[in-house]
C-alpha cells in the first residue's frame, strides 16, 4: 500500500472508531447522569429525614423545657434535703438511688420499680411492652430503688412498669436530675429517657435495661439522689411520630418465628434505633429494608438480602448506611444473640414490607 493510502485508510478508520465510539460515550454519560440524580435523590431525602428528626427534637426540647420549668420550684425545695434519706452505702462505695416524680400525678399501682436485671435483660437499652400474663425478665427488687457502686464501676438494672388498670397506660420520662449539684457530674446514666411516651399495655407491664455508672472520683461513702420527672398526662405529650412511638403497636398476629422475631428485637434493645413503621430514628427504618438496594457511606450500594444483614449485625460499621453515623451499634452485638435468636429476628425484619 502506498504512503498516501495508508495514511488515508489510516484517517478514516480513527474516524470510525471515534463514530463507533460516540454511542458509547453518550450512554456512558447518561448513565453517570442518572446515578448523579439518584444520589441527588438520596441526599433529599436523607435532607427531609434529618429535617424531622431536627423538627422532633425542637418539639421535645420545647415540651421538655416547659415541664422543668413546673418542676424547677419542687426540684429547689427538696435538693438539700433529697440525699438524707437515701441509705448510707457500705465501706468504700457511693450509693445512688433513683426516683421517679410524677406531675402531674401518680402513675396507677406501684410506679416505676427498679430490679437487677436477669437474663434475657442484659442489653443495654433493652426495651418491651408485655401482655398480660408474661412477666418483665427482672430479678431481684433494689431496695429504695438504690444501687451501691464503688469508684468507676457500672451496672445495669431493669426498669419495670406494671399496669393494674384495664385500660393502656403511657408517660413520658424527662431527663434527670442529679443532686447534689456537685455530684451530679460524677453520677453517668446511659439512660431511661429517649423522647418516645412508652405504653405499658392494659394488665400487662413494660421494662427498659438502663445502666447506672459511678464516676471514677465518686467520693467513697457519697449518697445520690437521681431523679427523673416522669410526665402522666397524655394532652402534656408531644403529638409529633416519632415522640408517640410506643413499645406495643397494633399489629395482626404473626408467624411464630416472627413474633419471636419482634419480641427478641425489643428485648435486645434494636427497635431503639430502628423503627418498624418508616419513623425516623438513630438507625435506619426496617420497614421495607429486606430486598431494597442501600447506598453506603462510601457511595457503592448492596442488595439488603439475610446475608447482609446477618454481616451487619455481626460487623455493624463494615457496612455503614449513607446517612447515617458509624459507631452508633455496639461491635460485639451480634456475640449476644444465638443463632437461632438472630434467624427470628432477620425473619421479622423480612416481614415489615
Amino acid at each position: 500500500m502506498k504512503p498516501l493510502q495508508w495514511l488515508l485508510t489510516t484517517i478514516c478508520l480513527a474516524g470510525l472508531v471515534v463514530v463507533t465510539d460516540l454511542p458509547a460515550a453518550a450512554h456512558e454519560d447518561a448513565t453517570s447522569a442518572e446515578a448523579l440524580a439518584r444520589d441527588a435523590q438520596a441526599v433529599q431525602q436523607q435532607a427531609e429525614r434529618t429535617a424531622q428528626i431536627l423538627q422532633s427534637a425542637a418539639q421535645r426540647l420545647r415540651v421538655a423545657d416547659k415541664a422543668m420549668d413546673e418542676f424547677k420550684a419542687v426540684a429547689a425545695v427538696q435538693a438539700l434535703d433529697r440525699s438524707a434519706d437515701v441509705p448510707a452505702p457500705p465501706d468504700g462505695k457511693a450509693a445512688l438511688r433513683l426516683r421517679f416524680q410524677y406531675q402531674p400525678g401518680a402513675l396507677p399501682g406501684p410506679g416505676l420499680q427498679v430490679y437487677e436485671a436477669a437474663s434475657g435483660a442484659d442489653s443495654l437499652w433493652a426495651m418491651e411492652a408485655l401482655p398480660p400474663g408474661s412477666a418483665p425478665p427482672r430479678g431481684a427488687p433494689l431496695k429504695d430503688n438504690t444501687l451501691f457502686l464503688a469508684p468507676g464501676e457500672a451496672r445495669r438494672v431493669i426498669v419495670v412498669y406494671e399496669n393494674p388498670t384495664a385500660q393502656d397506660v403511657g408517660f413520658l420520662v424527662l431527663p434527670h436530675q442529679e443532686s447534689p449539684g456537685s455530684l451530679g457530674p460524677q453520677t453517668w446514666l446511659t439512660c431511661l429517657c429517649m423522647a418516645f411516651v412508652y405504653q405499658a399495655p392494659a394488665r400487662g407491664a413494660w421494662y427498659r435495661v438502663i445502666q447506672v455508672k459511678a464516676g471514677p472520683d465518686m467520693p467513697a461513702g457519697a449518697r445520690v439522689d437521681v431523679l427523673w420527672p416522669v410526665l402522666t398526662d397524655p394532652a402534656a405529650f408531644p403529638t409529633d411520630s416519632l415522640a408517640m412511638a410506643v413499645a406495643a403497636p397494633a399489629r395482626a398476629p404473626a408467624a411464630p418465628v416472627i413474633e419471636k422475631g419482634r419480641s427478641l428485637a425489643q428485648r435486645f434493645g434494636c427497635a431503639a434505633c430502628h423503627s418498624a413503621t418508616g419513623d425516623p430514628r438513630p438507625g435506619p427504618t426496617w420497614k421495607g429494608l429486606y430486598g431494597k438496594r442501600e447506598t453506603l457511606a462510601d457511595g457503592s450500594t448492596v442488595q439488603v438480602d439475610e446475608a447482609y444483614l446477618r454481616r451487619a449485625i455481626h460487623d455493624p460499621d463494615a457496612e455503614v448506611v449513607k446517612g447515617f453515623p458509624a459507631g452508633m451499634m455496639p461491635p460485639d452485638f451480634g456475640r449476644k444473640m444465638s443463632d437461632k435468636e438472630l434467624t427470628a429476628i432477620i425473619a421479622y425484619i423480612k416481614a415489615l414490607k
